[in-house]
């Protein structure tokens, strides 16, 4: 599994113990995040099937209105594959806490994701 760099944005992979930790970093405002995250996204969704998977953005600095539905595809298919899923988003920033506060219904629905605040 490769980490992701696209312009500001990384996204490093470290396969800890108890779970594959996707780890999101610097600034996600690419005008069209789908196009060229999305097939990334995508492809290590299935990857980490079968796996406990923690999910972390206390690292992202900035991430546009785009980039919720590339990380909204992304967790339905952690869904379907991974075994467990954890979110974690910073509450002390408050365009994270509205940005995942959707994220954290919807994932209600699948069972193995939950979203937390940290």
């Amino acid at each position: 599994m490769n980490g992701y760099q696209q312009e500001n944005l990384r996204i490093a992979i470290t396969d800890a113990h108890e779970a594959v930790v996707v780890a999101w970093r610097g600034e996600s405002d690419a005008r069209n995040p789908r196009e060229t995250l999305g097939p990334y996204l995508n492809l290590l969704a299935t990857q980490l099937a079968s796996r406990n998977v923690r999910v972390t953005f206390a690292e992202l600095t900035y991430m546009n209105s785009a980039t919720v539905l590339p990380i909204m595809d992304f967790l339905k298919g952690l869904s379907k594959h991974a075994a467990k899923v954890k979110v974690e988003y910073r509450q002390d920033l408050q365009w994270q806490v509205t940005s995942f506060r959707a994220l954290r219904i919807v994932a209600r629905g699948w069972g193995n994701v939950s979203v937390v605040a940290v």
